[in-house]
């Protein structure tokens, strides 16, 4: 729903001034949350007024049978993942008025649900995670029966379960989907757990139950095919924990909402709209008044989705594992920064749910980068300085195993937005993620080194080639094989790909111009003339040319003043014997003065 595209066409001014409501809709619904003016960056308010405003809009929507509304909240509510509880509050407040219309958002959002969990495109399985969120936040919003919610949670969890028994013939090969079920489970409870856990304590404590069952009976806790370091370079070394968000990104999310449910279930990330303290309005009273559904009924797979089809022979395991790999990648992605500049103190469960929102961002407004770099800014609704984090998830996710979720263009683009907005300051932590992955080239898979490069020389070839490269000079002089060496050279190699040779020779300090190599010349064709040589020859040719034709002129500017000259003289001895004839002429007539006058003249 881009602004550009609804209403009048662009380009076109015909003096109508009418406000088109269906922009009007959409503008306000896609705005709700945003930063008030004047408000503080690290503050996130919500505006009272804007929830009355787009509460009156949508019940005008309703009442006029306009079926578009329920299709655009639910769109909002999963592409604004950010802003789920506001969108849950804004149904739950229709739900006082319009309970019907609120159960057949509470159908489409279950239909939704299956056909996604069925689906084998990783887009869809994005989709079914966040509608699950959703689903949690309306039972959060008095909207859903929680009992109902937990039934759904636990049978996601028993379905992932029973993959994993020691019965199951794809055991191993299974484990990306199941991990994938129970993570949707685990990722939802933080938005809705203080609720549930109040409602039904005893199925909250049994599907904690079943998750910690699930996690002993796993095969595998840690992926270390998906290790983007092969050794640690100091002791202690955190980034070579990670695993590309694989097997163990389950296990320490578990951990982080048990935490979290230990304290109360505060997240600091998550707005607690139905806190009256907060938010300064009586929405818990109001939603109270409203009627509770029931959950649809949600088939629940019991096997993944987009496996190779069975033919005469069963398919080979490698095939079945590369398929499921493939349609249930990994959601995290590296850890290079220390914990205290990512953090801040803050417990665990707010960098999982920061991290959900700039991924889930990421892959929203991938078409419209202008779009996804204004909301990475300031629609994130976190109310502390993100700046840090935002850079090292960026990063994460671009040198992820065994393949980003975007093509790896997308996040060179949007880092190059993102540092030229100095409010922002993203240039600082990002030199850190270099740094820490340089000192790593050594340990670093050869995938992830070579879209280290193609980031780093498109990201310097945007931005003037603008870089400490004395930091890098003493790695010059170093053998032929030295990976810090090797890696300086290709980058200076794709500099030259992305400009030109004397664009890079004039920005390299001196010592880096020996990697530079001599100027690249374009090789002959078998019976091709060297087009130097013969440019060479043209100019040649040219000049004995010019020679030429200055001797030529000169040759004739010589003749001229030579059949000039004779004339000349005998012009000038004719004009001499008539000025004497005249003298004498005038001398014998008595006309010109005498002696005597001359002399009478003088006394």
């Amino acid at each position: 729903y881009q602004n550009s595209y609804i209403g009048q066409k662009r380009g076109r001014d015909d003096g109508d001034t009418a406000v088109d409501e269906k922009k009007a809709l959409i503008t306000m619904l896609m705005d709700l949350g945003n930063k008030l003016p004047g408000a503080p960056e690290t503050q996130q308010a919500l505006d009272a007024s804007a929830i009355e405003d787009a509460l009156k809009l949508c019940k005008r929507e309703i009442s006029s049978k306009n079926d578009a509304i329920t299709e655009l909240l639910l769109d909002c509510a999963v592409e604004l993942s950010p802003k789920m509880p506001i969108y849950a509050l804004l149904i739950g407040l229709i739900n006082v008025e319009e309970p019907h219309w609120c159960g057949d958002l509470i159908d489409t959002a279950a239909s939704m649900l299956a056909s996604c969990l069925s689906s084998a495109l990783p887009a869809d399985h994005d989709r079914a995670r966040l509608l699950l969120r959703l689903l949690c936040c309306l039972s959060a919003a008095n909207v859903l029966q929680s009992s109902g919610c937990m039934a759904l949670l636990e049978a996601m969890v028993a379905s992932a379960s029973a993959a994993m028994s020691s019965e199951a013939p794809h055991r191993h090969l299974w484990q990306p989907w199941s991990d994938w079920m129970v993570y949707c489970v685990v990722a939802a409870l933080p938005w809705a757990g203080s609720e549930m856990s109040a409602a039904c304590p005893s199925e909250m404590a049994r599907l904690s139950e079943a998750v910690d069952a699930y996690l002993e009976k796993r095969p595998v806790s840690f992926s270390q095919e998906l290790k983007p370091f092969r050794a640690e370079i100091k002791e202690g070394d955190m980034a070579v924990r990670n695993d590309s968000g694989g097997a163990s990104y389950l296990s320490e999310l578990w951990a982080a909402v048990k935490e979290c449910a230990t304290a109360d279930w505060h997240v600091e990330s998550i707005p607690q709209l139905l806190n009256e303290e907060q938010t300064g309005s009586q929405y818990s009273s109001r939603l109270a008044m409203g009627q509770t559904h029931a959950v649809p009924n949600v088939p629940v797979p019991q096997s993944p989705s987009g496996l190779p089809s069975s033919g005469p022979e069963e398919p080979h395991p490698l095939q079945v594992a590369a398929a499921v790999q493939q349609a249930y990648p990994p959601h995290g992605g590296i850890r290079l920064l220390e914990p205290q500049h990512t953090d801040g103190g803050r417990p665990a469960i707010d960098r999982f749910v920061a991290e959900d929102y700039i991924i889930d961002t990421l892959a929203a407004f991938d078409a419209d980068r202008t779009q996804c770099v204004k909301r990475l800014v300031s629609s994130l609704m976190l109310p502390y300085n993100y700046t840090n984090l935002l850079s090292e998830v960026l990063f994460g996710q671009m040198l992820a195993l065994p393949k980003p979720r975007l093509p790896s263009m997308a996040y060179c683009t949007v880092i190059v937005d993102l540092c030229r907005l100095p409010r922002l300051a993203l240039p600082k932590p990002l030199s850190g993620c270099v740094r820490e992955c340089f000192v790593r080239v050594p340990v670093m898979d050869p995938e992830l080194r070579g879209r280290l490069l193609t980031w780093l020389s498109y990201h310097l070839s945007n931005l003037e080639n603008k870089w400490p490269w004395e930091r890098w000079v003493r790695y010059v002089d170093e053998p032929e094989d030295n990976p810090y060496r090797q890696f300086c050279k290709e980058l200076v190699a794709r500099l030259v790909r992305l400009s030109w040779w004397d664009r890079v020779m004039q920005v390299l300090p001196p010592e880096f111009q020996r990697l530079l190599g001599p100027m690249p010349m374009v090789p002959l064709l078998p019976g091709q003339e060297d087009p130097m040589q013969m440019q060479m020859q043209m100019l040649q040719q040219q000049q004995q040319q010019q020679q030429q034709q200055q001797q030529q002129q000169q040759k004739s500017a010589e003749s001229q003043a030579l059949s000039t000259a004779p004339a000349e003289e005998g012009t000038q001895q004719q004009q001499g014997g008539e000025q004497g004839t005249e003298k004498m002429d005038a001398e014998g007539d008595g006309t010109g003065p005498s002696e005597g006058d001359k002399q009478g003249e003088g006394g």
